[in-house]
């Protein structure tokens, strides 16, 4: 899941092996897609129906993968992310009739303008946190607003706040699928008020072992600044505090609708 203060990473490297590393960690994209579609209903939203399909974008979808789950679920979906590496592997896994954009959150509105608005929006794996700053983070999720159709709904997955995240925090994982094995290694900072991970990957493949590492820089905001940025963009906003059961730290799940009139 890519955006722009990602931009140095989620190259060619990590969307090869992305996937893999992930479905070995356990993550659950149908049980999440299917979670989505509840808390939506539950919220008030339309749901798609054999008689009316919806529409959604998955901003910042990486590879696709929930993409998939969604459109197995009724809706007409459509993708951007900024890391064109990921796109392509996107585009291998859901064909030529997909909409998918590379686009960063600055160039969002205008890059999907003639695909809205939407009946679901996502943003999901905390990609919203590489927003950057808190200021853009408020205009981002404004733009995210827009793009929601009278009676959609706008999911976002935030990244963990503040008072949870752990300094210096060691995370590891190794899988193993047919003859690839992904060894990763995650060490954890803070910068003020944005968390830093380096994350280090070892790849060994029939033709040779390989590495990379990459740096990310997520922003930490509690869970009432993005209650707050989506109200004041028109939405009916609540907040699941559970979120999806994937690792260690529950990050909770932001819903907002935008009533009809």
């Amino acid at each position: 899941m890519t955006n722009p203060a990602a931009e140095a990473s989620y190259g060619a490297r990590l969307a090869r092996i992305y996937d893999l590393a992930y479905a070995g960690m356990g993550k659950d994209y149908a049980a999440e897609a299917h979670q989505v579609r509840a808390l939506v209903a539950r919220a008030g939203s339309a749901v798609p129906s054999a008689s009316a399909p919806r529409t959604m974008l998955d901003v910042a979808c990486g590879t696709g993968t929930h993409l998939v789950e969604f459109a197995r679920l009724g809706y007409r979906i459509a993708g951007t992310d900024l890391s064109q590496p990921m796109l392509d592997v996107a585009r291998d896994r859901l064909g030529d009739d997909v909409p998918l954009v590379a686009a960063s959150f600055e160039a969002l509105p205008a890059a999907v303008t003639q695909l809205g608005p939407f009946d679901l929006v996502t943003c999901l794996f905390s990609s919203i946190a590489y927003a950057g700053s808190s200021g853009s983070l408020r205009r981002v999720l404004g733009d995210l607003a827009a793009l929601v159709a009278p009676g959609g709904a706008l999911v976002i997955e935030p990244w963990i706040a503040p008072e949870d995240w752990l300094v210096g925090h060691i995370g590891h994982d190794t899988v193993t699928r047919s003859d690839t094995t992904v060894m990763r290694m995650a060490h954890s900072g803070v910068d003020g008020d944005t968390a830093l991970i380096r994350m280090e990957y070892l790849v060994g493949e029939p033709d040779g072992i390989w590495s990379f590492g990459e740096d990310h820089r997520l922003l930490m905001a509690p869970s009432s600044f993005y209650v707050e940025a989506l109200e004041l963009a028109g939405l009916r906003v609540t907040f699941d505090p559970h979120g999806f059961d994937f690792g260690a730290a529950r990050k909770g799940l932001v819903v907002g609708v935008r009533p009809h009139s």
